[in-house]
């Protein structure tokens, strides 16, 4: 749950792996998403409910990324609010 609030403290090392985790999260669903149809050269549009998902981890990855640096932020003795 310390990934979800801005309280608490957080050193160099574990904000560095939030975030690393959190952009491959973010970009790794569409690297898995863009396949291409060999006969016609394009690809074929993705189901909602993959939309749906992206637009879910998209959202959960910028809380957790705001919380992690709002950590970081008040370790350094600024604000992050």
């Amino acid at each position: 749950m310390a990934l979800l609030t801005g309280a608490g403290r957080v050193g160099r090392l574990h904000y560095f792996l939030v975030n690393l985790a959190c952009a491959v999260g973010l970009f790794a669903p569409f690297l898995v998403g863009t396949e291409v149809d060999p006969a016609t050269g394009e690809a074929p549009a993705p189901p909602a409910a993959f939309v749906l998902v992206i637009i879910l981890m998209f959202l959960a990855g910028m809380w957790v990324s705001t919380a992690n640096a709002v950590r970081r932020l008040h370790d350094c003795g600024r604000t992050g609010w």
